[in-house]
């Protein structure tokens, strides 16, 4: 991959996972936030921890919320295209 996930806030991540029919699944001690999909014919639910931030996420921490997401990178940069051209 050529591109790195950057300039996400936690507003797009958040608008990204609500799109891919996570819902809002309470809040861990530390304020990071459990974002969850309950997937059908018996597969694993999915648990995406998202710390709310004032910025913008590292890569680092981009690709984390995208492996336990379980959603293709490239759906990822997909969404976020027209949010970042030129950035």
């Amino acid at each position: 991959m050529t591109k790195k996930l950057k300039h996400w806030t936690y507003q797009n991540v958040t608008d990204f996972l609500k799109e891919n029919k996570f819902d809002y699944g309470g809040e861990l001690a530390d304020g990071t936030q459990m974002w969850i999909t309950y997937l059908e014919h018996d597969g694993p639910d999915r648990i995406v921890e998202v710390k709310p931030i004032s910025g913008v996420y590292t890569s680092k921490i981009m690709n984390e919320m995208v492996r336990m997401s379980n959603i293709p990178l490239a759906e990822w940069r997909e969404w976020g295209k027209d949010l970042f051209e030129g950035n």
